[in-house]
């Protein structure tokens, strides 16, 4: 199944973990088909002095029950330092 998905950072070294992101998940779930261009956008919904990079990956994911929760954990990266989200993700389409 082609999984399209929306990744962004807004923290530290954005650019270094949407590719850090984009690793984990070939390696995780299996073959990126294709990536977006990687575009700045402002934040939205909370604020925040920096932008998010953001960029859409399409992944054949063949889903599991296990594979399944690894897609979740996969796209999140979290700092316990921080306390914070940084890679943020969502499912935009599957098919």
């Amino acid at each position: 199944m082609i999984y399209y998905l929306n990744i962004g950072s807004n923290l530290d070294d954005r650019e270094g973990n949407l590719w850090a992101a984009d690793l984990r998940l070939s390696l995780d779930l299996g073959l990126v088909l294709a990536r977006s261009a990687i575009i700045e956008t402002p934040a939205w919904g909370f604020e925040r002095d920096n932008a998010f990079l953001n960029m859409g990956i399409a992944e054949n994911v063949i889903l599991s029950v296990f594979k399944g929760d690894r897609l979740r954990r996969a796209v999140f990266r979290t700092d316990p330092a921080l306390d914070t989200v940084i890679i943020n993700s969502s499912i935009a389409a599957f098919g």
